[in-house]
């Protein structure tokens, strides 16, 4: 497997680790945002991850598969919203009902650190690989 095949893949991880920590930002920003029904309520995005198949003909001429993540799409949150009686609140029914979006700042919080640590591991990567690169080059005499 070519070191260029290894930065791309650690590339991709990237930029859907990245996505992932972007949508949870999202998320918590939307944390104490009123809405005066269910329908208005801001609902934060998930990303949809799956498998890439990366440059699939250098790594089938060693018949080894290389694969990735990459971000398929971006799903809107479904969860039922959170009803609190605020009949003060200024969007409040005429129940004396506000609707919050239903998110759990533990979750998004532990789905933060996951992505930066799945982030950082392709940094740490993607370093390696290039290091090794320079490394060859040297060792061949194009690169002092």
């Amino acid at each position: 497997m070519s070191l260029q095949l290894v930065q791309a893949m650690s590339g991709y991880a990237m930029v859907a680790q990245a996505t992932r920590m972007t949508l949870v930002a999202e998320a918590l920003s939307y944390n104490e945002v009123a809405a005066a029904s269910a329908a208005e309520v801001l609902r934060p995005g998930r990303a949809l991850l799956q498998a890439r198949t990366v440059d699939a003909g250098s790594a089938a001429r060693e018949n080894i598969p290389a694969f990735t993540v990459e971000v398929a799409g971006i799903i809107k949150d479904k969860s039922p919203p959170q009803v609190r009686y605020q009949p003060g609140h200024p969007l409040a029914n005429a129940n004396g009902e506000v609707f919050y979006p239903n998110i759990s700042t533990i979750e998004e919080m532990a789905t933060m650190i996951s992505a930066a640590r799945s982030f950082d591991a392709a940094v740490s990567v993607f370093t390696s690989a290039r290091h090794m690169q320079g490394q060859a080059l040297e060792l061949i005499g194009v690169h002092k």
